[in-house]
């Protein structure tokens, strides 16, 4: 059960790491691409803000939907911990009571 939750986990950083990376190398070319491209300097500064901003928003969005993820991820494994502790206690008293009445039936 663990390897398994650790493989999700895997799959689901990489998946955050290339969106991260997405968004960054997006920021650096339109960077670079104002920079590059000949308009004046007030321009340019106007043209950097907006797309930071863009980014920023982006971003916040971004975190926010991982952060919801997170917290659903984080309660449903809570709740499949439970089911397993209850499941491990039956199973774990099923077992007493039958050695306790194998016991008392020598």
């Amino acid at each position: 059960m663990f390897k398994h939750i650790h493989l999700r986990r895997k799959k689901e950083n990489k998946g955050a790491l290339l969106a991260g990376g997405a968004l960054i190398g997006g920021l650096v070319g339109a960077v670079a691409a104002v920079f590059l491209t000949p308009i004046t300097g007030k321009k340019a500064r106007q043209t950097v803000s907006k797309k930071a901003k863009e980014s920023a928003t982006t971003l916040s969005a971004q975190v926010k939907d991982t952060s919801t993820q997170i917290q659903q991820k984080a309660s449903d494994l809570l709740k499949s911990g439970e089911e397993n502790a209850k499941e491990t206690a039956r199973k774990t008293k099923s077992k007493a009571k039958s050695i306790v009445k194998k016991n008392t039936d020598k």
